[in-house]
């Protein structure tokens, strides 16, 4: 199955989102990304229904810091990564 479920707030954060799953990809994560306009309320959903562990927010305040949000759905621990850290992060919690 799927690790992670990327989900970009808009159409603008859409790129970054494509640059998060490349990393993530690179990290050893299957990665869902889901590129159309959702409620981030369906996306949880969506994610808990496919078993998936982890959901990443591409938001514009954490963009704005070359961040994104990520919640763990096991632990419901949320925290904040840099895109660029991604490979690196998604290693690690493999």
């Amino acid at each position: 199955g799927m690790d992670t479920v990327i989900f970009a707030f808009n159409e603008d954060l859409y790129s970054v989102a494509i640059q998060a799953a490349t990393e993530l990809r690179k990290g050893g994560h299957k990665v869902d990304l889901i590129m159309e306009q959702k409620k981030s309320k369906w996306v949880f959903k969506y994610a808990s229904r496919a078993n998936v562990k982890n959901v990443v927010i591409v938001a514009p305040n954490e963009w704005e810091n070359g961040e994104v949000s990520i919640k763990n759905l096991e632990t419901g621990e949320q925290l904040n990564v840099a895109v660029s850290s991604l490979a690196e992060w998604a290693s690690s919690s493999m």
